[in-house]
């Protein structure tokens, strides 16, 4: 699976920016959270380097990581973010290829669905110095709940209770809030385009998704967004 992840979200690195507008006012509204005087930032999941480069001029004196999976995403946020304190690298964020306490502040936006979650949070634990603060962003399970009622196969993302299971044996949760974001499309096809060209056609179901048998309409595609925050214990 992290071999078909790597390789959709590489090839979507060209579309991404252009069709991801709420993953921008994903990472605004978390970036709104965060504050302190923060010497060194992992950015988890980092895709183009839009969420990297907007901490870049909120923190100017940090130095800031940007890590993706996909190499592809990783070349164009290189190509795209021209800052001597911003370094991208390709690494897997359920396994951190950084020594203990080595950030005081840890990010991811729109990626924590694509990972084994409680794996990625004993990670960032290990890498966070002590007082560190970690701040994401990630989908829920009602995530195009309309999709799914059309017939589309989509994935099972982590409820709230399942996330927060996870994060409190490492942080305390200062923050954990979710909302309802939507978008609508021109049909069930127009959305699949969409998910393409971010990157998220990645089934990991294997029923049939019953696409022929929808016919055009428009589509609202609602987005459960989870935001949280925690300090290490």
């Amino acid at each position: 699976m992290k071999e078909q992840i790597k390789a959709s979200f590489s090839k979507s690195a060209a579309t991404y920016d252009q069709a991801a507008t709420m993953h921008e006012q994903i990472i605004d509204d978390l970036l709104a959270l965060i504050n302190g005087d923060f010497q060194k930032i992992l950015d988890i999941g980092c895709g183009t380097g839009t969420m990297a480069a907007k901490l870049a001029e909120k923190f100017p004196k940090a130095e800031i990581v940007g890590l993706d999976l996909a190499p592809g995403m990783v070349e164009l946020a290189k190509t795209k973010v021209a800052n001597p304190k911003v370094t991208f690298l390709t690494g897997d964020g359920e396994a951190l290829s950084f020594p203990n306490a080595s950030f005081d502040l840890v990010v991811s936006t729109s990626s924590l669905q694509w990972m084994e979650c409680c794996q990625v949070f004993k990670e960032v634990r290990r890498v966070l110095k002590p007082g560190g603060a970690f701040y994401f962003a990630t989908f829920g399970p009602a995530t195009m709940a309309e999709a799914k009622l059309a017939g589309l196969a989509i994935n099972d993302l982590a409820s709230q209770e399942e996330l927060l299971a996870a994060l409190l044996p490492h942080f305390q949760i200062k923050i954990f809030s979710s909302k309802i974001m939507a978008q609508e499309f021109s049909g069930i096809f127009d959305l699949g385009k969409y998910l393409k060209a971010i990157g998220a056609a990645v089934p990991i179901s294997k029923k049939q998704s019953g696409l022929r048998k929808i016919k055009p309409k428009k589509v609202k595609a609602s987005f459960e967004v989870f935001i949280g925050c925690g300090f290490d214990k």
